[in-house]
């Protein structure tokens, strides 16, 4: 009778474990502290002892499922906050304040497309933040309007993107441009143009949930859909184009192919791909009059269940939930 030899026994044992091994548990969350007056980007920026200081150090970091990035109470920053990395399901990766004071303030002073960023990635929370975008005033009206954002949440690689919750947040004087989809060119001026499209509009503001495209000219099969989307009991005030926008993307810029993702023609329209479960509520919008004063609260290409008591106020148009591009 056959007998193998100890050592390959001794190694087929070893190989029939790994096979049926427990996956390794994942690594536990973290919590990361930032002070933009004491921090230092060199500590480990894992109590309030040893903060880090900067955006940048926080930037340069991939943070995992259930995660906290907190921001000391009083704090300010000039620049962009952008982290990299993705939560989970019931493990977000959550941005919020520590301490007693005001909310940290980050001001992206025109320099910066968005204040605060995330890209095609998802499960986020975002809390208690103050956020600006407000490029400097020019001698001539209108010239500091730009493509400009305070919190913006974009895909653009063609698949669903969940979990992301938006509230208590401030964000107050973005200067971003007023691109209208239609209307008579001229009408244009310094900032404010017409007969834009449905891509090249609506695309600026407070807060921001949109898709895209990585190359128009060739457009995916499939659009990314952002799920699950949550905006509330958040202050936007003095921001244009828009106070919250949610939109998606459809392809008719020059040159693009056109993809009907976000322009829907009918009921049966089976390439309309809206944004799917948002909900936008206990927000208050406001505009200053001003010339470049535009709608408050828009989402274009969305199904959502919508907002309960969010309050639009200015020379703008109130709340709307347009089903097409139209204006």
């Amino acid at each position: 009778m056959f007998r193998p030899f100890p050592g390959l026994l001794a190694a087929a044992l070893l190989a029939a474990s790994a096979v049926f091994a427990s996956p390794a548990a994942p690594a536990a969350a973290v919590t990361y502290y930032v002070d933009a007056a004491q921090g230092n980007d060199s500590a480990a920026g894992t109590d309030s002892a040893h903060a880090w200081r900067s955006l940048a150090r926080v930037n340069q970091t991939t943070f995992h499922a259930g995660d906290q990035i907190l921001l000391k109470a009083g704090s300010r920053w000039s620049g962009q906050l952008w982290p990299k990395g993705s939560g989970a399901w019931g493990a977000p990766i959550t941005v919020d304040r520590y301490g007693d004071g005001a909310n940290p303030r980050i001001d992206g002073g025109g320099a910066v497309a968005d204040t605060v960023r995330l890209a095609d990635q998802e499960f986020w929370t975002i809390r208690h933040l103050e956020v600006t975008n407000q490029a400097p005033a020019t001698g001539t009206p209108g010239a500091n309007l730009k493509d400009l954002r305070g919190i913006h949440v974009t895909g653009t690689r063609d698949r669903t993107l969940h979990g992301f919750v938006v509230e208590s947040v401030n964000v107050h004087d973005v200067t971003g441009e007023v691109n209208w989809i239609g209307g008579d060119t001229a009408g244009n001026a310094p900032g404010i143009h017409f007969k834009m499209g449905w891509d090249r509009s609506k695309k600026t503001g407070g807060i921001v949930f949109d898709s895209t495209v990585a190359n128009p000219g060739a457009p995916p099969t499939t659009p990314t859909v952002l799920d699950g989307v949550t905006i509330q009991n958040s202050v936007i005030a003095n921001t244009s184009f828009a106070g919250i926008v949610v939109k998606q993307y459809s392809g008719d810029a020059p040159g693009a192919v056109a993809t009907g993702w976000g322009s829907r023609t009918s009921a049966g329209d089976t390439r309309f791909t809206p944004h799917t479960n948002v909900v936008i509520r206990g927000n208050h919008i406001a505009s200053r009059a001003r010339p470049t004063g535009a709608t408050a609260c828009t989402s274009p290409a969305s199904s959502m269940p919508w907002s309960s008591r969010t309050w639009c106020t200015g020379p703008g148009r109130q709340a709307s939930r347009p089903t097409s591009p139209t204006t």
